[in-house]
């Protein structure tokens, strides 16, 4: 099973020049962050998850939310404002060495993994008045829940002096500046029990302690709902996955998360295309079946079409079985969704530690699908294989990364788009290009043919036509089993993506050939991200693309 994770941000006053907001000034608050970490804590582990801990470790509360949620065997989650050279100037003077001692403590876990912690620097303006500001976006961006201490103040619009002039806030980046972010930014909820229902978007759940009163407000109802949408997507995928093995364990491993959502599409896929193969079949059969029924009393006077339609009665119950079956196991959708997550997972795993786990590319494309691609891409940062060679020199590591993701990912990818680009299957490329246009006009000839046909024994009743077996043919059967192959042609073509594959995938083909030749040329870890990053960014937009159409087809 895959444990869901939340992520929790915490936002508080950085000490600067203004009395009251040291660590030492602000510990008699420590037991308060205390109580909310635990009662959000607790809140995700009813739900069979884990929370964790993201902030900031500037001096002060920041320090004391870290040290709280570790005493809680909660991850804490570094994000810095700036390079950690420049943020050491923040803790100038003797009375911060303590406070950036606790924070070179928890940035050193961080960048080592302990207890599953992760780091980064924030992306944004490096000038100091902005990147304070930076980082709490990011916070709000990343965290399903927000826990700020506060002194009930609202965000200055102007920079703030001291009695000498001195500067001594920007007026932007502070806590009541990330409550305002918070409470702007909206997060989606489930309208009703099925993500089908749609969603109704909510704002980041904001619990505020008073560093003035005391006093704790702000609800956080929502967080680790049963209507939480990215819960609600893992409990579906979870169900299709493991609903014939039974899978309780926890997957700890990028291999084992790829196995148990790449068996769990196959199986559906097996199954749903039967289904349908069948389903086709069998309609198609009884349509025939009708048709020679139709003609052949035509052409035997006393022909009692009793066992044909007998025939035809139990291929159509027996399609409708099938299509029972399908609706009533939730086959398509259940394949659908298990194919999203397996193409998800696949991208998560072959960008490895190039990418953010706390910052899925997946969340603007397809937000209901957030906590899925979280909690995945922190399990996969978090299995020892996919790091490289501890032994390995950071140039010779960089190289095991670019080479990596090119076999693993691009060219693997670069596989998959040719395979099945319908250009390269010449059979099924002609005959969905040539079947249904043939078909469909040869069905208009004969069936102008019948009609005329029909006029003329509707002037002249007492003629007796010729009807032998081939114009019962021409005049009976083909305008009934024409127009049939042609819908089911058509069909066909829908159901298998043919029209939409044969544009994209060739596309594909050339962009990934190109970032392929652009890849060995990158020589900084910086560019190898962002290259990764836009490469991951072109594979989802296909993905996307696909799943938008199956969704609109299976509904």
């Amino acid at each position: 099973m895959i444990i869901p994770v939340w992520i929790i941000g915490f936002t508080g006053h950085r000490p600067k020049e203004i009395p009251g907001r040291t660590s030492g000034e602000m510990e008699h608050l420590a037991v308060k962050i205390r109580d909310e970490l635990r009662a959000l804590k607790i809140k995700a582990e009813a739900q069979g998850g884990r929370a964790e801990l993201l902030c900031g470790v500037a001096a002060g509360a920041d320090l004391i939310a870290a040290r709280e949620a570790t005493a809680l065997d909660m991850p804490v989650h570094v994000i810095l404002p700036m390079p950690e050279r420049h943020f050491e100037e923040d803790f100038e003077g003797a009375a911060f060495q303590a406070d950036w001692h606790q924070a070179q403590h928890h940035i050193k876990r961080a960048k080592e993994g302990t207890g599953g912690a992760t780091f980064r620097i924030a992306h944004g303006s490096h000038l100091r008045d902005d990147c304070y500001y930076d980082v709490g976006s990011q916070i709000v961006y990343a965290s399903d829940a927000i826990i700020a201490l506060w002194d009930g103040k609202e965000a200055p619009p102007v920079q703030i002096a001291d009695s000498s002039g001195k500067v001594i806030s920007s007026g932007r980046g502070g806590t009541a500046d990330v409550i305002d972010l918070a409470n702007a930014d909206r997060m989606p909820y489930l309208k009703g029990k099925e993500p089908t229902n749609g969603f109704r978007w909510l704002p980041t759940p904001v619990r505020r302690i008073n560093t003035v009163t005391g006093e704790v407000d702000g609800d956080a109802s929502s967080f680790a709902s049963a209507t939480d949408a990215g819960l609600a997507e893992m409990k579906a995928i979870q169900h299709a996955a493991d609903a014939e093995h039974g899978i309780t364990k926890p997957l700890t491993t990028a291999k084992a998360l790829m196995e148990f959502v790449d068996r769990g599409a196959k199986d559906w896929a097996t199954r749903l295309r039967g289904a349908l193969l069948c389903g086709s079949i069998l309609h198609f059969t009884a349509s025939i079946i009708a048709a020679v029924s139709a003609g052949s009393q035509r052409v035997l006077e006393d022909w009692r079409p009793s066992a044909l339609a007998g025939m035809e009665l139990a291929f159509v119950l027996a399609a409708i079985g099938l299509m029972l079956w399908s609706h009533y196991k939730h086959a398509q959708a259940r394949w659908i969704e298990l194919r999203v997550a397996t193409e998800l997972v696949r991208g998560l795993v072959s960008s490895g530690r190039l990418l953010d786990p706390l910052f899925p590319i997946a969340t603007d494309h397809l937000p209901g699908w957030r906590r899925f691609c979280l909690s995945v891409g922190l399990t996969i940062w978090r299995d020892a294989s996919t790091a490289t060679d501890p032994a390995a020199t950071p140039e010779q590591a960089f190289i095991q990364e670019r080479t990596g993701y090119l076999t693993d990912r691009i060219k693997d990818q670069i596989s998959h788009f040719e395979k099945y680009d319908p250009h390269h299957r010449h059979w099924w490329h002609g005959f969905a290009h040539i079947a249904g246009p043939v078909t469909s006009v040869l069905a208009v000839v004969f069936i102008v043919i019948a009609l005329v046909h029909k006029v003329d024994v509707y002037r002249d009743p007492g003629h007796k036509a010729d009807e032998s077996l081939p114009l019962t043919l021409i005049y009976y059967f083909l305008p009934i089993a024409l127009p049939l192959l042609a819908g089911a042609v058509t069909s066909l073509q829908s159901v298998t993506d043919v029209k939409r594959r044969a544009y994209v995938y060739p596309e594909m083909v050339e962009r990934l050939n190109s970032a392929g030749e652009f890849l060995p040329v990158i020589r900084t870890p910086a560019s190898l991200r962002r290259f990764v990053r836009r490469t991951e960014e072109i594979l989802l937009d296909e993905l996307v693309g696909w799943y938008a159409a199956a969704k609109g087809i299976s509904h």
